[in-house]
């Protein structure tokens, strides 16, 4: 148990250092929110894919947002089977990434 609450106690001193490194605000609720992945270190893809899905949904051409669909779809099936994922934070997106999805997608439509 001790082990264990050291953990925790080093992952919020990194939460601390991190939230100072980045000149953020450093408050308890700041602090608990990097901690628990809920700050805007903790946006993910599939959450942000879902945001503008839906804030779009009454804005776009059917056509065009049927496109969005998809793509969110291939994502999703890019994260599962090539990622062995569920979802990935946006920080770790990366030109490796980028490259990585297209030939999936590539691929998958031939």
């Amino acid at each position: 148990m001790n082990a264990y609450l050291d953990q925790v106690r080093n992952r919020l001193y990194a939460c601390y250092a991190a939230l100072e490194k980045e000149r953020k605000l450093i408050t308890a609720e700041a602090v608990k929110n990097r901690y628990l992945g809920q700050d805007e270190r903790g946006k993910a893809l599939k959450q942000l894919m879902e945001y503008h899905n839906e804030e779009m949904k009454d804005e776009l051409a059917w056509g065009t947002q049927k496109n969005y669909y998809t793509t969110q779809r291939y994502v999703e099936e890019f994260l599962s089977k090539k990622l062995k994922t569920t979802n990935v934070f946006l920080d770790e997106l990366n030109y490796k990434f980028v490259k990585d999805i297209e030939k999936f997608i590539k691929n998958r439509t031939l």
